[in-house]
């Protein structure tokens, strides 16, 4: 499974957070220390995992989710761009 904020891919699971290989950069205001300088430095934040979307299979653009049943039964994820059934 791939998720992509604006075209990163690859996810983390286990946790609430993702490890998106575009991370989104924060600039922060950082106090001196013994060890650091001080000043606004820039470093990676972490994105929320409902904040990401899935990549379509068909064409690797972001799209929505929707379910269906197919005719055997089973409830499966598609991607709502394109219609194929998402693999998970």
């Amino acid at each position: 499974m791939t998720a992509t904020p604006t075209g990163g891919s690859g996810v983390a699971c286990g946790a609430p957070t993702s490890g998106v290989t575009n991370p989104q950069l924060v600039r922060r205001h950082q106090r001196q220390t013994t060890t650091q300088d001080g000043g606004i430095i820039t470093k990676e934040a972490a994105i929320h995992i409902s904040n990401l979307a899935l990549e379509d299979p068909k064409d690797g653009k972001p799209t929505r989710v929707g379910f269906k049943f197919l005719k055997d039964g089973r409830k499966v994820r598609f991607a709502r761009r394109s219609g194929e059934v998402i693999d998970g």
